[in-house]
């Protein structure tokens, strides 16, 4: 590899940290303003939560312009395989909730299935979640780095994303949450490089999201 490809590739993870701190940074105030501060009724907060990381992945395809962006994030193609591999994903991370709560006996409160508008809006907090995280963040490391630390290093900055909530609305948190947080990261982005698609591990993450509420 040339030194100037070296530096084009090196470039765009410095690029990633600039863009990546700067979410961070507007997130925060987000949170801020809109929970703890509370300037947006409850009811609408999922707007501008879904608006702001949708907005950041969009941010970053009009910044840097990869080719084939659609490809690029793992949105397109979809073939049978990995239709497949998202199906087989979901059913079995709610199947293991399914066994823990009828075997295990740890259920929270059985509100997964409650409301239908439950469904569509944990849907698409986990799409935009993973349109960042292993459409841009991972996918842009991995040009530059190995597989594996692309996958380590966005399912660090995954957990990290959630420190700010927690701390900032005082939500009580036990190494079991960070640990969840870590591995649902480390799964899906394994399974984003392996099937080259986003959809298997957004089909993973909203399964152990609606599992957790059962």
């Amino acid at each position: 590899m040339s030194s100037i490809s070296k530096g084009t590739k090196y470039g765009s993870v410095r690029a990633l940290a600039v863009f990546f701190l700067g979410f961070v940074a507007f997130w925060i105030v987000a949170i801020i303003l809109i929970w703890q501060l509370g300037l947006v009724p409850e009811p609408l907060r999922r707007w501008p939560r879904n608006a702001i990381w949708l907005g950041a992945s969009f941010a970053w395809i009009l910044w840097r312009r990869p080719a084939s962006p659609m490809e690029w994030l793992g949105l397109w193609p979809i073939s049978l395989r990995k239709f497949g591999l998202a199906v087989a994903g979901f059913v079995s991370i709610l199947g293991w909730n399914w066994l823990r709560v009828n075997f295990l006996a740890t259920s929270v409160n059985g509100a997964a299935f409650a409301e239908p508008d439950l469904l569509v809006w944990s849907f698409i907090g986990v799409f935009v979640e993973e349109l960042l995280f292993r459409g841009v963040v991972q996918t842009q490391i991995a040009e530059t780095y190995s597989a594996l630390t692309a996958i380590l290093i966005t399912s660090v900055l995954f957990l990290a994303i959630h420190v700010p909530g927690w701390i900032i609305l005082s939500i009580p948190v036990n190494a079991a949450t960070v640990a969840t947080v870590f591995l649902v990261g480390l799964i899906c982005g394994a399974v984003r490089q392996w099937s080259k698609s986003l959809w298997p591990g957004v089909a993973i993450h909203w399964s152990n999201n609606l599992g957790a509420m059962f």
